[in-house]
């Protein structure tokens, strides 16, 4: 099929025109960024999310204002007493905690202010909201957000209600129901004890059972006595009616401090200018405590380190108390001098 004249002008005039498109067009692709300018990878990236975690900060530090206004103005219970009342002293505290935000992220310029909110409250909380839009943004990128805030209200406590006190059995109070309570033989009624109702019908009473014998007191170390003295501790065994049984307090023997605390040097036996020191310890129980003879200056003048207090009982009558405490001891001990 022959080609007409017509035709190859044609096709020539679209190849030309079509291939001066594909150059313009390249020209301008070439020039075009992916995004914005960049110094490293992920960097628009990074800016874009640590807007985000400032849009954030600041609506949590506008729901912490009102939740602490919320607290100050006297929370659910002065909603419910008094509701006006509550929303002017919340306002107030608000306003105050918004003053504090501005001057923070807006560097004193007014951002928002507690008239910016329109605040209620229902059953189950209050809630502000603001039409106004806080706007975080730079060259490549504008965060908005619009600080709206809700404050659920705490749930009621029930009021603890203590479950009836169960009154106590007598012979749980060990003690004895009878009819009436021999006296002669040292009986007495126990009061609040309860007793069930006889085969008769009749009302029975607790009798505390008198013991028979202080035996079991004494074989503790104690002795049955009207009342115990104020060196003397009360044992919880049966002496009788008006009896306690007492023992005397256990002395509580100090520990006594390390060698080392004091200065010393745990040997088997002492060096050249030496002394043995009873008032310390060592770690290993064949060696002993040795301290230079000038560092203890209480034996030095002829006295003696005790663990125990002068006038503890079981030293009173060879000793005299020269200090209630002498750091030339050591920690918690004392200084006593023999008796002539």
């Amino acid at each position: 099929m022959p080609i007409r004249k017509k035709a190859v002008v044609v096709l020539s005039l679209s190849a030309i025109a079509f291939f001066i498109a594909v150059i313009m067009l390249s020209h301008d692709v070439i020039r075009l960024a992916p995004g914005p300018k960049a110094d490293y990878l992920g960097q628009t990236e990074i800016k874009m999310f640590n807007a985000y975690v400032s849009g954030e900060e600041q609506r949590l530090y506008i729901d912490m204002a009102a939740k602490y206004a919320y607290d100050k103005a006297g929370g659910k219970n002065q909603i419910k007493e008094d509701e006006d009342k509550f929303m002017a002293a919340f306002t107030e505290d608000f306003e105050k905690r918004l003053e504090s935000f501005n001057r923070i992220y807006g560097e004193g310029a007014k951002l928002i202010s507690a008239a910016d909110f329109e605040i209620s409250a229902d059953e189950s909380s209050i809630k502000g909201i603001t039409e106004n839009t806080l706007v975080i943004s730079s060259d490549d990128y504008t965060y908005l957000f619009k600080p709206n805030f809700r404050i659920i209200f705490e749930a009621d406590v029930e009021e603890f209600v203590p479950p009836a006190e169960i009154e106590e059995t007598c012979s749980a109070a060990n003690g004895a129901c009878r009819l009436e309570c021999d006296t002669n033989s040292g009986e007495s009624a126990i009061a609040g004890a309860v007793c069930p109702k006889s085969s008769e019908g009749l009302a029975q009473y607790c009798c505390k059972i008198p013991a028979e014998t202080s035996a079991e007191c004494v074989g503790t170390g104690g002795s049955c006595q009207a009342g115990c003295e104020y060196d003397e501790e009360p044992l919880d065994i049966n002496c009788g009616t008006g009896k306690h049984c007492c023992k005397p307090k256990e002395e509580t023997v100090p520990l006594l401090p390390s060698c080392t605390d004091m200065e010393g040097i745990c040997r088997i036996g002492p060096a050249a200018g030496e002394t043995l020191y009873t008032g310390a310890t060592c770690e290993r129980p064949n060696e002993f405590c040795f301290v230079g003879q000038e560092q203890n200056e209480c034996e030095s003048n002829g006295n003696e380190c005790k663990a125990l207090s002068c006038e503890h009982p079981s030293l009173a009558a060879e000793y005299i108390s020269i200090h209630a405490y002498d750091s030339a001891c050591g920690t918690g001990r004392y200084c006593c001098k023999k008796r002539s």
